[in-house]
């Protein structure tokens, strides 16, 4: 098996959620593909935050996210929240992210 990384595709988010689906991690319990895209859509407004993709050969095997945040850690300052995103999305979907 030859793993390779790449930044995921809107065309993947069936086969993220496939693997999020499985009994180990969510247990069937998630996001539908149209909520997930609408989600995914939403990270172009966030520069620093991306989604990548594990893939074998054409087959989806993992996935990570990627969020670099501007934190001070000496004064506090400089915060930023760990889902800014949320805040731009509709009170079901922003329901349904916070699981």
């Amino acid at each position: 098996m030859i793993v390779a990384v790449r930044q995921a595709v809107e065309t993947d988010l069936p086969a993220i959620l496939g693997l999020y689906a499985q009994p180990e991690i969510d247990d069937g319990s998630v996001l539908s593909v149209e909520d997930a895209e609408q989600i995914y859509r939403s990270f172009a407004a966030y520069p620093d935050y991306r989604l990548f993709v594990a893939i074998d050969g054409a087959r989806v095997v993992g996935s990570y996210a990627l969020l670099i945040m501007a934190i001070s850690a000496i004064s506090g300052r400089g915060r930023r929240s760990s889902r800014p995103w949320l805040s731009t999305l509709p009170s079901r979907v922003r329901a349904s992210a916070r699981r």
